[in-house]
């Protein structure tokens, strides 16, 4: 902004020279044409510099553009897993029928609050499900849930499954965050 008011400026004082030009000297209009000469020149290099600038602008929305394509692009959804495992039950709880044409493998820990959140879910599964479907109970205490080893250690889940019941919600009851 600066230099175009200069250049602005300066083409104004060039006005009033050439209207003055008829009557000066030979130091005069030389110094007319350096000014004339500078004048030029300072326009020279701000064309250069608008090219330039163009050119970073082509650059900046040219990405911003590769940008947009890559998030307009809608994500490949992740194939479901399918895979089925061979999990030895051996004799493990069992809610459900006994040979139920699915078996949900339930690896629990009962003061994970992940595990008391989806036991209710699983419950549901068998009662929308019922006999072609079967829950079957793991103990699987995490090192670092303090209550876990103790309430699934002395016996106390295998007691419960031998007995004909099921680990019901109330055994979640150990958690703690």
């Amino acid at each position: 902004m600066v230099r175009m008011a200069r250049i602005m400026m300066a083409v104004g004082v060039l006005g009033f020279l050439c209207l003055s030009w008829a009557g000066a000297d030979e130091g005069e209009k030389q110094a007319v044409k350096d000014e004339i000469q500078a004048l030029h020149a300072e326009v020279s290099c701000l064309h250069e510099e608008l090219q330039a600038l163009r050119a970073d602008m082509k650059k900046v929305l040219a990405e911003l553009r590769s940008i947009k394509a890559s998030v307009a692009q809608p994500k490949k959804k992740r194939q479901p897993d399918t895979t089925v495992y061979d999990v030895n039950i051996g004799s493990s709880p069992i809610l459900g029928a006994k040979d139920a044409p699915v078996t949900i493998v339930h690896f629990c820990d009962f003061q994970c609050p992940f595990c008391a959140r989806e036991y209710p879910k699983l419950k549901q599964v068998l009662k929308d499900y019922g006999e072609k479907v079967r829950l079957v109970y793991k103990q699987f205490p995490l090192s670092f849930h303090k209550k876990a080893k103790a309430a699934h250690g002395g016996g106390i889940c295998e007691a419960v499954g031998r007995a004909g019941c099921f680990l019901e919600d109330a055994r979640y009851d150990i958690r703690e965050p």
